[in-house]
């Protein structure tokens, strides 16, 4: 079975996908053992620069003035 594409599930959310974060259950795993954040403990992993490209995301909408819509 082949998973549908970002722009698939775009199309069927009706909203545009701002990151995908990797399975990364082994840099999860060292990260927790080290009490260090993932996106700190390897920060050019691809699950940590999602992670940070989501919150940036985020952040970018919490500051926007309410009522005011994003620019995709």
């Amino acid at each position: 079975i082949t998973p549908p594409s970002w722009s698939e599930v775009e199309q069927t959310l009706g909203h545009e996908i701002r990151a995908i974060i990797v399975l990364a259950s082994e840099l999860a795993l060292h990260a927790q053992q080290q009490h260090i954040p993932i996106v700190t403990y390897q920060t050019t992993a691809i699950a940590s620069s999602q992670m940070i490209k989501l919150s940036d995301e985020i952040a970018a909408r919490i500051r926007m003035p309410a009522g005011e819509i994003p620019a995709n």
